[in-house]
Protein backbone atom coordinates (compact mmCIF):
# COMPACT_ATOMS: atom_id res chain seq x y z
CA UNK A 1 0.00 0.00 0.00
CA UNK A 2 0.66 3.75 -0.36
CA UNK A 3 0.06 6.13 1.82
CA UNK A 4 0.21 8.31 4.93
CA UNK A 5 -1.69 7.48 8.41
CA UNK A 6 -1.74 9.01 11.35
CA UNK A 7 -2.07 6.76 14.44
CA UNK A 8 -3.72 8.86 17.62
CA UNK A 9 -3.58 6.79 20.80
CA UNK A 10 -2.55 8.17 24.41
CA UNK A 11 -1.38 4.36 24.79
CA UNK A 12 2.15 3.90 23.32
CA UNK A 13 2.26 -0.05 23.01
CA UNK A 14 -0.86 0.61 20.70
CA UNK A 15 0.69 3.12 18.33
CA UNK A 16 3.82 1.10 18.63
CA UNK A 17 1.89 -2.63 17.54
CA UNK A 18 -0.11 -0.42 14.37
CA UNK A 19 3.05 1.39 13.50
CA UNK A 20 4.92 -1.96 13.08
CA UNK A 21 1.93 -4.00 11.27
CA UNK A 22 0.78 -0.98 8.96
CA UNK A 23 4.64 0.10 8.05
CA UNK A 24 5.57 -3.42 6.99
CA UNK A 25 2.48 -2.85 4.61
CA UNK A 26 4.51 -0.27 2.83
CA UNK A 27 2.49 2.73 4.63
CA UNK A 28 4.31 6.33 5.81
CA UNK A 29 3.49 6.38 9.72
CA UNK A 30 3.03 9.64 11.64
CA UNK A 31 2.09 8.85 15.91
CA UNK A 32 -0.30 11.57 18.07
CA UNK A 33 -0.23 10.78 21.98
CA UNK A 34 -3.78 12.32 21.90
CA UNK A 35 -6.41 14.10 20.08
CA UNK A 36 -4.52 17.53 20.87
CA UNK A 37 -1.11 16.51 19.44
CA UNK A 38 -3.46 15.30 16.37
CA UNK A 39 -5.02 18.61 15.47
CA UNK A 40 -1.67 19.95 15.48
CA UNK A 41 0.24 17.67 13.35
CA UNK A 42 -2.89 18.51 11.22
CA UNK A 43 -2.01 22.30 10.82
CA UNK A 44 0.74 21.21 9.02
CA UNK A 45 0.68 17.90 7.41
CA UNK A 46 -2.07 16.27 5.24
CA UNK A 47 -2.42 12.02 5.56
CA UNK A 48 -5.16 9.81 3.82
CA UNK A 49 -6.03 7.96 6.87
CA UNK A 50 -6.24 8.76 10.43
CA UNK A 51 -6.64 5.62 12.99
CA UNK A 52 -7.77 7.24 16.26
CA UNK A 53 -8.74 5.78 19.82
CA UNK A 54 -11.95 7.03 20.58
CA UNK A 55 -11.53 7.29 24.53
CA UNK A 56 -8.52 9.83 25.25
CA UNK A 57 -7.94 11.83 28.23
CA UNK A 58 -8.90 15.34 27.03
CA UNK A 59 -10.09 15.12 23.52
CA UNK A 60 -12.26 12.59 22.12
CA UNK A 61 -12.55 10.44 18.95
CA UNK A 62 -15.08 12.54 18.04
CA UNK A 63 -13.09 15.51 18.66
CA UNK A 64 -9.99 14.17 16.45
CA UNK A 65 -12.51 13.53 13.68
CA UNK A 66 -14.43 16.73 13.50
CA UNK A 67 -11.32 18.40 13.88
CA UNK A 68 -10.39 16.19 10.62
CA UNK A 69 -13.35 17.29 8.61
CA UNK A 70 -12.37 20.99 8.95
CA UNK A 71 -8.78 20.78 8.31
CA UNK A 72 -8.80 18.18 5.93
CA UNK A 73 -11.92 17.09 4.85
CA UNK A 74 -10.54 14.37 2.52
CA UNK A 75 -9.01 12.32 4.64
CA UNK A 76 -10.86 8.88 5.42
CA UNK A 77 -10.75 8.42 9.77
CA UNK A 78 -11.58 5.01 11.50
CA UNK A 79 -12.35 4.42 14.63
CA UNK A 80 -11.30 2.02 17.06
CA UNK A 81 -12.71 1.41 20.06
CA UNK A 82 -13.25 -1.19 23.30
CA UNK A 83 -16.62 -2.81 23.57
CA UNK A 84 -17.42 -0.34 26.89
CA UNK A 85 -17.07 2.50 24.61
CA UNK A 86 -19.06 1.49 21.96
CA UNK A 87 -21.60 3.74 22.29
CA UNK A 88 -19.26 6.77 21.55
CA UNK A 89 -17.81 4.97 19.09
CA UNK A 90 -21.11 4.29 17.19
CA UNK A 91 -21.23 7.86 17.30
CA UNK A 92 -18.25 8.51 15.37
CA UNK A 93 -19.28 6.38 12.19
CA UNK A 94 -22.80 8.71 12.59
CA UNK A 95 -20.30 11.81 11.67
CA UNK A 96 -18.85 10.08 8.92
CA UNK A 97 -16.15 7.82 10.29
CA UNK A 98 -15.02 5.51 7.62
CA UNK A 99 -15.00 2.15 9.70
CA UNK A 100 -14.99 1.21 13.41
CA UNK A 101 -12.95 -1.36 14.81
CA UNK A 102 -12.62 -3.33 18.44
CA UNK A 103 -9.66 -3.59 20.22
CA UNK A 104 -7.84 -6.26 20.38
CA UNK A 105 -6.88 -5.50 17.07
CA UNK A 106 -7.18 -8.43 14.34
CA UNK A 107 -4.62 -7.59 12.18
CA UNK A 108 -5.60 -8.37 8.99
CA UNK A 109 -8.68 -6.65 10.11
CA UNK A 110 -6.84 -3.94 10.57
CA UNK A 111 -4.53 -3.85 7.31
CA UNK A 112 -8.10 -4.60 5.32
CA UNK A 113 -9.86 -1.66 6.65
CA UNK A 114 -7.01 1.10 5.53
CA UNK A 115 -6.91 -0.84 2.56
CA UNK A 116 -10.59 -0.41 1.83
CA UNK A 117 -10.04 3.98 3.03
CA UNK A 118 -7.05 4.50 0.71
CA UNK A 119 -9.15 3.06 -2.12
CA UNK A 120 -12.37 5.27 -1.05
CA UNK A 121 -10.03 8.23 -0.77
CA UNK A 122 -8.56 7.57 -4.31
CA UNK A 123 -11.95 6.84 -5.42
CA UNK A 124 -13.34 10.45 -4.51
CA UNK A 125 -10.41 11.77 -6.05
CA UNK A 126 -10.76 10.07 -9.38
CA UNK A 127 -14.55 10.88 -9.70
CA UNK A 128 -13.96 14.80 -8.75
CA UNK A 129 -11.28 14.89 -11.60
CA UNK A 130 -13.72 12.48 -13.84
CA UNK A 131 -16.79 14.88 -13.18
CA UNK A 132 -14.81 17.76 -13.87
CA UNK A 133 -13.42 16.45 -17.40
CA UNK A 134 -16.86 15.26 -18.51
CA UNK A 135 -18.45 18.67 -17.46
CA UNK A 136 -15.67 20.19 -20.25
CA UNK A 137 -16.01 18.02 -22.61
CA UNK A 138 -19.79 18.52 -22.51
CA UNK A 139 -20.66 22.48 -21.65
CA UNK A 140 -20.89 25.34 -24.16
CA UNK A 141 -17.74 26.69 -25.56
CA UNK A 142 -19.21 30.19 -24.83
CA UNK A 143 -19.72 29.42 -20.96
CA UNK A 144 -16.18 27.91 -20.71
CA UNK A 145 -14.53 30.32 -18.72
CA UNK A 146 -17.07 30.35 -16.25
CA UNK A 147 -17.38 26.57 -15.61
CA UNK A 148 -13.55 26.25 -15.31
CA UNK A 149 -13.69 28.48 -12.56
CA UNK A 150 -16.53 26.73 -11.45
CA UNK A 151 -15.40 23.08 -11.56
CA UNK A 152 -11.43 23.80 -9.73
CA UNK A 153 -13.05 25.56 -6.83
CA UNK A 154 -14.77 22.65 -6.36
CA UNK A 155 -12.28 20.30 -6.97
CA UNK A 156 -9.36 22.08 -4.83
CA UNK A 157 -11.96 22.42 -2.15
CA UNK A 158 -11.34 26.48 -2.57
CA UNK A 159 -13.65 29.46 -1.38
CA UNK A 160 -12.23 31.33 -4.47
CA UNK A 161 -10.92 30.69 -7.96
CA UNK A 162 -9.97 32.75 -10.85
CA UNK A 163 -9.03 31.57 -14.43
CA UNK A 164 -6.60 34.14 -16.27
CA UNK A 165 -5.87 33.35 -20.04
CA UNK A 166 -2.88 34.91 -22.04
CA UNK A 167 -4.05 37.57 -24.41
CA UNK A 168 -2.89 38.74 -27.53
CA UNK A 169 -0.16 40.76 -25.96
CA UNK A 170 1.35 37.81 -24.05
CA UNK A 171 0.18 38.90 -20.87
CA UNK A 172 -2.22 37.28 -18.45
CA UNK A 173 -5.52 39.01 -18.44
CA UNK A 174 -8.67 37.86 -16.40
CA UNK A 175 -11.22 35.68 -18.13
CA UNK A 176 -13.30 34.51 -15.18
CA UNK A 177 -13.10 35.10 -11.65
CA UNK A 178 -15.96 33.88 -8.76
CA UNK A 179 -16.64 36.82 -6.54
CA UNK A 180 -13.88 38.65 -4.78
CA UNK A 181 -10.94 36.21 -6.09
CA UNK A 182 -9.57 39.08 -8.37
CA UNK A 183 -9.02 41.45 -6.26
CA UNK A 184 -5.88 41.02 -3.94
CA UNK A 185 -4.03 38.45 -2.95
CA UNK A 186 -2.90 37.05 0.42
CA UNK A 187 0.13 39.81 0.19
CA UNK A 188 -1.75 42.43 -1.71
CA UNK A 189 -0.11 42.17 -4.73
CA UNK A 190 -1.82 42.39 -8.53
CA UNK A 191 -2.65 39.03 -9.42
CA UNK A 192 -1.54 39.86 -13.52
CA UNK A 193 1.74 40.45 -12.02
CA UNK A 194 2.16 36.86 -10.02
CA UNK A 195 0.36 35.07 -12.69
CA UNK A 196 3.51 36.56 -15.37
CA UNK A 197 6.00 35.55 -12.80
CA UNK A 198 4.48 31.90 -12.41
CA UNK A 199 4.13 31.61 -16.03
CA UNK A 200 7.64 32.62 -16.60
CA UNK A 201 8.88 30.25 -13.79
CA UNK A 202 6.54 27.33 -15.28
CA UNK A 203 5.81 26.14 -11.47
CA UNK A 204 3.08 26.64 -9.13
CA UNK A 205 3.59 29.05 -6.32
CA UNK A 206 1.89 28.84 -2.74
CA UNK A 207 1.82 32.25 -0.86
CA UNK A 208 0.87 32.22 2.98
CA UNK A 209 -0.25 28.59 2.49
CA UNK A 210 -4.30 29.72 1.28
CA UNK A 211 -3.63 31.15 -2.28
CA UNK A 212 -2.04 28.69 -4.68
CA UNK A 213 -0.92 29.48 -8.71
CA UNK A 214 -1.19 27.10 -11.36
CA UNK A 215 0.40 27.58 -14.67
CA UNK A 216 -1.31 26.13 -17.65
CA UNK A 217 1.63 25.88 -20.78
CA UNK A 218 1.06 23.82 -23.72
CA UNK A 219 4.51 22.79 -25.04
CA UNK A 220 6.46 26.42 -25.19
CA UNK A 221 3.56 28.12 -24.42
CA UNK A 222 1.90 29.65 -21.75
CA UNK A 223 -1.56 29.43 -22.34
CA UNK A 224 -2.96 30.89 -18.70
CA UNK A 225 -2.96 30.82 -14.81
CA UNK A 226 -5.64 29.22 -12.21
CA UNK A 227 -5.59 30.89 -8.84
CA UNK A 228 -7.14 29.40 -6.05
CA UNK A 229 -7.81 30.69 -2.98
CA UNK A 230 -8.79 29.24 0.76
CA UNK A 231 -10.01 31.18 3.99
CA UNK A 232 -8.21 31.87 7.17
CA UNK A 233 -9.94 28.74 8.70
CA UNK A 234 -9.54 26.62 5.68
CA UNK A 235 -7.01 23.52 5.50
CA UNK A 236 -3.64 25.28 4.01
CA UNK A 237 -2.73 23.99 0.27
CA UNK A 238 -0.52 20.95 0.70
CA UNK A 239 1.38 18.65 -2.04
CA UNK A 240 -1.80 16.78 -2.62
CA UNK A 241 -3.47 19.62 -4.01
CA UNK A 242 -0.90 20.59 -6.39
CA UNK A 243 -0.51 17.47 -7.68
CA UNK A 244 -4.97 17.27 -8.29
CA UNK A 245 -4.44 20.71 -9.43
CA UNK A 246 -1.90 19.68 -11.99
CA UNK A 247 -4.60 17.42 -13.28
CA UNK A 248 -6.74 20.10 -13.38
CA UNK A 249 -5.08 22.08 -15.27
CA UNK A 250 -3.87 19.64 -17.67
CA UNK A 251 -7.44 18.73 -18.73
CA UNK A 252 -8.98 22.52 -18.76
CA UNK A 253 -5.77 22.88 -21.59
CA UNK A 254 -7.00 20.40 -23.32
CA UNK A 255 -10.24 21.62 -23.11
CA UNK A 256 -9.16 25.38 -24.17
CA UNK A 257 -7.37 23.59 -27.46
CA UNK A 258 -10.75 21.88 -28.36
CA UNK A 259 -12.67 25.04 -28.08
CA UNK A 260 -10.07 26.68 -30.86
CA UNK A 261 -10.29 23.75 -32.82
CA UNK A 262 -13.98 23.52 -32.99
CA UNK A 263 -14.53 27.28 -33.29
CA UNK A 264 -12.40 26.84 -36.61
CA UNK A 265 -14.23 23.85 -37.51
CA UNK A 266 -17.53 26.21 -36.54
CA UNK A 267 -15.88 28.75 -38.61
CA UNK A 268 -15.70 26.27 -41.65
CA UNK A 269 -18.65 24.68 -41.21
CA UNK A 270 -21.16 27.82 -43.64
CA UNK A 271 -18.05 26.85 -46.21
CA UNK A 272 -19.00 23.15 -45.87
CA UNK A 273 -23.13 24.44 -45.57
CA UNK A 274 -22.32 26.31 -49.19
CA UNK A 275 -20.43 23.58 -50.58
CA UNK A 276 -23.22 20.77 -49.76
CA UNK A 277 -25.98 23.15 -51.50
CA UNK A 278 -24.02 24.44 -54.34
CA UNK A 279 -25.59 21.87 -56.94
CA UNK A 280 -28.83 23.19 -55.97
CA UNK A 281 -28.04 26.74 -56.19
CA UNK A 282 -26.30 26.68 -59.27
CA UNK A 283 -29.67 25.37 -60.30
CA UNK A 284 -31.47 27.97 -58.60
CA UNK A 285 -29.58 30.49 -60.61
CA UNK A 286 -29.35 28.60 -63.70
CA UNK A 287 -33.02 29.45 -63.72
CA UNK A 288 -33.38 33.48 -63.79
CA UNK A 289 -30.30 33.03 -66.32
CA UNK A 290 -32.19 31.37 -68.59
CA UNK A 291 -34.97 33.51 -68.52
CA UNK A 292 -32.86 35.82 -68.91
CA UNK A 293 -31.47 34.63 -72.24
CA UNK A 294 -34.67 34.51 -73.48
CA UNK A 295 -35.99 37.66 -73.05
CA UNK A 296 -32.63 38.89 -74.73
CA UNK A 297 -32.97 36.73 -77.95
CA UNK A 298 -36.96 38.05 -77.99
CA UNK A 299 -36.10 41.69 -77.35
CA UNK A 300 -33.24 41.43 -80.03
CA UNK A 301 -35.51 39.44 -82.43
CA UNK A 302 -38.45 42.03 -81.92
CA UNK A 303 -35.73 45.51 -82.13
CA UNK A 304 -34.64 44.00 -85.81
CA UNK A 305 -38.76 44.38 -86.33
CA UNK A 306 -38.92 48.54 -84.82
CA UNK A 307 -35.95 48.96 -87.18
CA UNK A 308 -38.05 48.71 -90.22
CA UNK A 309 -40.84 50.61 -89.47
CA UNK A 310 -37.71 53.48 -88.22
CA UNK A 311 -36.72 53.03 -92.27
CA UNK A 312 -39.86 54.18 -93.12
CA UNK A 313 -39.97 57.23 -90.98
CA UNK A 314 -36.05 57.97 -92.12
CA UNK A 315 -37.63 57.91 -95.66
CA UNK A 316 -40.74 60.23 -94.42
CA UNK A 317 -42.83 57.59 -95.40
CA UNK A 318 -46.84 58.30 -95.78
CA UNK A 319 -49.45 57.48 -92.71
CA UNK A 320 -50.81 55.11 -94.30
CA UNK A 321 -47.34 52.77 -94.94
CA UNK A 322 -46.25 53.75 -91.31
CA UNK A 323 -50.09 52.09 -90.05
CA UNK A 324 -49.17 49.38 -92.37
CA UNK A 325 -45.68 48.28 -91.07
CA UNK A 326 -46.52 48.94 -87.59
CA UNK A 327 -49.45 46.37 -88.03
CA UNK A 328 -46.66 44.28 -89.43
CA UNK A 329 -44.83 44.36 -86.66
CA UNK A 330 -47.51 43.71 -84.13
CA UNK A 331 -47.98 47.22 -82.97
CA UNK A 332 -49.37 47.40 -79.67
CA UNK A 333 -48.97 43.87 -79.07
CA UNK A 334 -45.35 44.01 -79.84
CA UNK A 335 -44.48 46.93 -77.19
CA UNK A 336 -46.55 44.41 -74.17
CA UNK A 337 -44.21 41.78 -75.40
CA UNK A 338 -41.39 43.71 -75.12
CA UNK A 339 -42.43 45.23 -71.31
CA UNK A 340 -42.83 41.70 -70.39
CA UNK A 341 -39.82 40.26 -71.50
CA UNK A 342 -38.09 42.94 -69.79
CA UNK A 343 -40.13 42.41 -66.67
CA UNK A 344 -38.82 38.92 -66.69
CA UNK A 345 -35.69 40.20 -66.94
CA UNK A 346 -35.71 42.40 -64.23
CA UNK A 347 -37.26 39.55 -61.87
CA UNK A 348 -34.37 36.84 -62.89
CA UNK A 349 -31.81 39.49 -61.79
CA UNK A 350 -33.72 40.24 -58.88
CA UNK A 351 -33.25 36.38 -58.18
CA UNK A 352 -29.94 35.93 -58.74
CA UNK A 353 -29.17 38.96 -56.29
CA UNK A 354 -30.86 37.73 -53.49
CA UNK A 355 -29.82 34.45 -53.75
CA UNK A 356 -25.74 35.68 -54.27
CA UNK A 357 -26.95 38.27 -51.35
CA UNK A 358 -28.14 35.30 -49.15
CA UNK A 359 -24.80 33.45 -50.19
CA UNK A 360 -22.68 36.38 -49.33
CA UNK A 361 -24.29 36.85 -46.11
CA UNK A 362 -23.96 33.09 -44.87
CA UNK A 363 -20.54 32.55 -45.87
CA UNK A 364 -19.33 36.45 -43.90
CA UNK A 365 -17.22 34.98 -40.86
CA UNK A 366 -19.58 37.49 -38.70
CA UNK A 367 -18.70 36.91 -35.01
CA UNK A 368 -20.08 39.93 -32.98
CA UNK A 369 -21.39 38.55 -29.83
CA UNK A 370 -24.28 40.82 -29.20
CA UNK A 371 -25.64 40.83 -32.90
CA UNK A 372 -27.56 43.42 -34.19
CA UNK A 373 -31.51 44.16 -34.54
CA UNK A 374 -32.58 42.05 -37.42
CA UNK A 375 -35.89 40.73 -39.20
CA UNK A 376 -36.83 37.51 -38.35
CA UNK A 377 -39.28 37.03 -41.48
CA UNK A 378 -36.05 37.88 -43.54
CA UNK A 379 -34.00 35.83 -41.85
CA UNK A 380 -36.31 33.01 -42.99
CA UNK A 381 -36.85 34.01 -46.37
CA UNK A 382 -33.20 34.23 -46.98
CA UNK A 383 -32.81 30.70 -45.69
CA UNK A 384 -35.61 29.57 -47.93
CA UNK A 385 -34.64 30.88 -50.92
CA UNK A 386 -30.62 28.82 -50.34
CA UNK A 387 -32.58 25.55 -48.75
CA UNK A 388 -35.43 25.65 -51.27
CA UNK A 389 -33.88 23.61 -53.85
CA UNK A 390 -33.35 20.90 -51.25
CA UNK A 391 -36.78 20.90 -50.01
CA UNK A 392 -38.45 21.07 -52.88
CA UNK A 393 -39.72 17.90 -54.45
CA UNK A 394 -39.30 16.62 -50.48
CA UNK A 395 -41.84 18.49 -49.00
CA UNK A 396 -44.38 21.18 -48.80
CA UNK A 397 -42.65 24.23 -47.21
CA UNK A 398 -44.85 26.99 -45.54
CA UNK A 399 -43.54 29.97 -43.59
CA UNK A 400 -45.66 31.40 -40.78
CA UNK A 401 -43.41 34.37 -39.39
CA UNK A 402 -44.86 37.50 -38.71
CA UNK A 403 -43.26 40.69 -40.49
CA UNK A 404 -42.85 42.65 -37.05
CA UNK A 405 -40.63 40.14 -35.00
CA UNK A 406 -37.11 41.46 -35.01
CA UNK A 407 -34.13 39.78 -32.58
CA UNK A 408 -30.47 40.91 -31.72
CA UNK A 409 -28.22 38.23 -34.01
CA UNK A 410 -25.97 38.33 -36.81
CA UNK A 411 -28.17 37.52 -40.29
CA UNK A 412 -26.19 35.38 -42.02
CA UNK A 413 -25.18 33.49 -38.80
CA UNK A 414 -29.10 32.81 -37.56
CA UNK A 415 -29.93 32.09 -41.65
CA UNK A 416 -27.20 29.01 -41.30
CA UNK A 417 -29.42 27.70 -38.05
CA UNK A 418 -32.61 27.65 -40.24
CA UNK A 419 -31.01 26.51 -43.70
CA UNK A 420 -29.29 23.43 -41.63
CA UNK A 421 -32.94 22.61 -39.76
CA UNK A 422 -34.62 23.26 -43.08
CA UNK A 423 -32.20 20.35 -44.79
CA UNK A 424 -32.40 18.56 -42.20
CA UNK A 425 -36.22 18.39 -42.25
CA UNK A 426 -36.02 17.61 -45.77
CA UNK A 427 -33.77 14.38 -45.24
CA UNK A 428 -35.74 12.82 -42.82
CA UNK A 429 -38.84 12.64 -45.21
CA UNK A 430 -40.23 9.42 -46.05
CA UNK A 431 -40.75 9.75 -49.68
CA UNK A 432 -43.66 7.01 -49.41
CA UNK A 433 -45.58 9.21 -46.95
CA UNK A 434 -48.95 11.27 -48.14
CA UNK A 435 -48.22 13.88 -46.52
CA UNK A 436 -44.83 15.68 -46.48
CA UNK A 437 -44.83 19.08 -44.69
CA UNK A 438 -42.06 21.41 -43.44
CA UNK A 439 -43.97 24.45 -41.39
CA UNK A 440 -41.69 27.56 -40.34
CA UNK A 441 -43.64 29.51 -37.88
CA UNK A 442 -42.76 32.39 -35.01
CA UNK A 443 -44.13 34.09 -32.42
CA UNK A 444 -43.71 36.71 -29.59
CA UNK A 445 -44.14 35.18 -25.94
CA UNK A 446 -42.81 37.87 -23.63
CA UNK A 447 -39.70 39.31 -24.21
CA UNK A 448 -38.92 35.89 -26.45
CA UNK A 449 -39.11 35.11 -29.80
CA UNK A 450 -39.89 31.47 -30.11
CA UNK A 451 -39.60 29.91 -33.63
CA UNK A 452 -40.16 26.51 -34.39
CA UNK A 453 -39.48 24.20 -37.71
CA UNK A 454 -41.93 21.57 -37.49
CA UNK A 455 -41.80 18.40 -40.23
CA UNK A 456 -43.69 15.60 -40.78
CA UNK A 457 -40.76 12.96 -41.25
CA UNK A 458 -39.46 9.97 -39.99
CA UNK A 459 -38.77 11.32 -36.60
CA UNK A 460 -35.98 10.55 -33.98
CA UNK A 461 -35.09 7.21 -31.96
CA UNK A 462 -35.09 8.18 -28.64
CA UNK A 463 -31.48 7.03 -28.17
CA UNK A 464 -29.71 9.29 -30.34
CA UNK A 465 -32.51 12.57 -28.62
CA UNK A 466 -29.82 12.76 -25.94
CA UNK A 467 -26.38 13.16 -28.28
CA UNK A 468 -28.41 15.15 -30.99
CA UNK A 469 -26.50 17.84 -30.53
CA UNK A 470 -22.94 16.80 -29.65
CA UNK A 471 -20.08 17.73 -31.97
CA UNK A 472 -19.54 14.81 -34.85
CA UNK A 473 -22.65 13.27 -33.70
CA UNK A 474 -24.58 12.19 -37.05
CA UNK A 475 -26.91 9.24 -38.31
CA UNK A 476 -26.10 9.50 -41.72
CA UNK A 477 -23.84 8.62 -44.29
CA UNK A 478 -20.45 10.32 -44.26
CA UNK A 479 -21.08 12.20 -47.27
CA UNK A 480 -24.26 13.35 -46.33
CA UNK A 481 -22.74 15.39 -43.07
CA UNK A 482 -19.95 15.92 -40.81
CA UNK A 483 -22.12 15.85 -37.41
CA UNK A 484 -21.35 19.54 -36.70
CA UNK A 485 -24.83 21.12 -38.24
CA UNK A 486 -26.62 20.93 -34.98
CA UNK A 487 -23.63 21.20 -32.83
CA UNK A 488 -23.34 24.74 -34.81
CA UNK A 489 -26.48 25.89 -34.70
CA UNK A 490 -26.99 25.43 -30.86
CA UNK A 491 -23.85 27.30 -30.78
CA UNK A 492 -24.94 30.50 -32.77
CA UNK A 493 -28.02 30.62 -30.76
CA UNK A 494 -26.39 29.98 -27.53
CA UNK A 495 -24.13 32.86 -28.38
CA UNK A 496 -26.86 35.85 -28.88
CA UNK A 497 -28.56 34.37 -25.18
CA UNK A 498 -31.20 32.22 -26.84
CA UNK A 499 -31.48 28.16 -27.04
CA UNK A 500 -32.88 25.32 -28.72
CA UNK A 501 -35.21 22.44 -27.83
CA UNK A 502 -36.11 19.42 -29.95
CA UNK A 503 -39.18 17.10 -29.38
CA UNK A 504 -39.63 13.94 -31.44
CA UNK A 505 -40.99 10.38 -32.05
CA UNK A 506 -40.51 8.15 -34.32
CA UNK A 507 -42.99 8.37 -37.17
CA UNK A 508 -44.51 11.31 -35.94
CA UNK A 509 -42.10 14.18 -37.04
CA UNK A 510 -40.01 16.51 -35.17
CA UNK A 511 -40.33 19.83 -33.69
CA UNK A 512 -37.17 22.29 -33.44
CA UNK A 513 -38.06 25.31 -30.98
CA UNK A 514 -35.82 28.24 -31.00
CA UNK A 515 -35.81 30.63 -28.25
CA UNK A 516 -34.61 34.33 -29.00
CA UNK A 517 -34.48 37.40 -26.76
CA UNK A 518 -37.00 39.83 -28.66
CA UNK A 519 -34.49 43.08 -29.95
Amino acid sequence: MNGRVLLVDDEVGIRTLLRWELGAEGLDIVEAADGADALDVLEDQSFDVIISDVRMPGMSGLDVLRGARQRSPETEVIISTGYADLDSAVECVRNGAFDLLHKPYDTRELVSSVARALERRRQRSVACLQQASAALTADVVARRPVVIVDLARQALSAERACLLLVDASGRPAVAYASEGSHQTTPRELPLERIAEQVLAARAPMVIDGRCLFHPMVSGERGVGVLVFRRSPGAPPFRKEDLERANVLTSMLQLALANDDLLRNIASSERLATIGQLTASVLHEINNPVSCLEAAQVYLHESLEKLESVGALLEREAGGESLREAWRQVGGAALLAEMRGAVADGSHGIARIRDITRDIKGLARADQAPSGEPVKLAEVVRSAVRISLPEVRGQATLTEEVPAGLQVRASAGRLSQVFINLLVNAAQAMDPTAEHRDVVVRAHLDGDRVITEVIDTGTGIAPQNLPRLFEAFFTTKQAAAGTGLGLWVSREIVRSYGGDIQVASKLGEGTTFRIELPRS
